[in-house]
């Protein structure tokens, strides 16, 4: 039987917490996502005052989906915290979730993230959850480093498996950061051409 060692309104918590930002993380993404919303077609001067701003407005389906970003993964479970009979099963999840992974991998997945989460706080960017824009330049910036492939690995999957456990949306799923990784790879894994070394003619 696994034992249980998470408190009873860890799922409460989970489902109610923000956005974790670095100083001014999360405003600058409310701010980024207003700013999307106004990139639309010209307003003509037919329009009227109402029209004009209406187009500045973020659309339904942009709401929704930038709040769907931000769902925590355990907030489907908030309703069963304290059911008698669920409660604990819902309490156990997250540790038969850590259990997915080898120690060492759990131990490898948290040391890499927080070297994700100091780097996103010296820029101000939000990092739980993350935008794949934000991953796309931490990413990009260890690829133009030069580093193995191995420890380029081990920084995408600890971000992954962050968001995988804790949020509905992955932003790690987003196809042009997939691309970004998989020409990195390319890049760092082709041998290095070692020129001959110059000597003078005789």
């Amino acid at each position: 039987m696994v034992q249980n060692s998470i408190p009873k309104n860890f799922f409460v918590a989970l489902a109610n917490s923000t956005p974790m930002t670095g100083t001014v993380g999360n405003q600058a993404a409310i701010s980024n996502q207003q700013c999307i919303s106004t990139i639309i077609s010209p307003v003509t001067s037919q329009e009227s005052l109402h029209s004009k701003e209406s187009h500045l407005q973020p659309s339904a389906h942009q709401k929704n989906r930038f709040q769907n970003q931000h769902e925590s993964q355990w907030k489907q479970f908030e309703g069963y915290a304290n059911n008698p009979r669920l409660a604990s099963v819902t309490d156990v999840l997250p540790s038969i979730i850590k259990s997915s992974k080898a120690n060492s991998a759990n131990n490898k997945y948290r040391i890499y993230f927080e070297k994700f989460r100091k780097w996103c706080v010296s820029f101000g960017l939000q990092y739980s959850p993350a935008t794949s824009t934000t991953i796309s330049l931490y990413i990009g910036g260890l690829i133009q480093q030069g580093i193995r492939v191995l420890v380029l690995d081990s920084n995408y999957y600890s971000i992954k498996w962050h968001h995988d456990k804790n949020f509905k949306y992955n932003p790690c799923s987003d196809e042009f950061l997939s691309l970004i990784l998989e020409g990195g790879k390319r890049m760092l894994s082709k041998p290095i051409n070692k020129k001959e070394p110059v000597t003078p003619e005789i």
